[in-house]
């Protein structure tokens, strides 16, 4: 009976630890991120923001243009943290520009809803007349 050697691993030489001295752990840091807030907290802001951002778009998008259908529309928004707005329409003329403005005018007596933003929203809404 014939016995095969057992091959060895090499051993590496194992590194030295790292000279910086932490007071607390990975998971602890983490932890403490978390509870801040200071990641999550953005993420939440942007995420209401374009929730915000698409209901406006959508109730531009409910106005009902007669006789102008096909036509692209774009509104400039100033969008106050009260829900009121200020607006400029672009590619609107004639008939198809008093029935925008008053469509406008009344969605701007009931609000596009409150938000807590300290500046104005300032969005663009370009949309084909449906």
């Amino acid at each position: 009976m014939q016995k095969t050697p057992i091959k060895n691993t090499p051993k590496y030489p194992v590194s030295e630890p790292s000279s910086i001295k932490h007071n607390s752990s990975v998971t602890d840091r983490i932890r403490a991120t978390h509870q801040s807030g200071r990641v999550s907290n953005a993420n939440a802001e942007k995420g209401i923001e374009n929730a915000y951002i698409a209901k406006v778009e959508r109730h531009m998008m409910n106005w009902n243009a007669v006789g102008a259908k096909g036509q692209w529309v774009t509104i400039n928004l100033t969008i106050f943290n009260s829900g009121k707005f200020r607006y400029t329409s672009l590619g609107v003329s004639g008939a198809m520009q008093s029935s925008l403005k008053q469509y406008l005018n009344t969605l701007n007596r009931m609000g596009l809803g409150r938000h807590k933003k300290s500046s104005p929203y300032s969005i663009q809404v370009r949309f084909r007349v449906r």
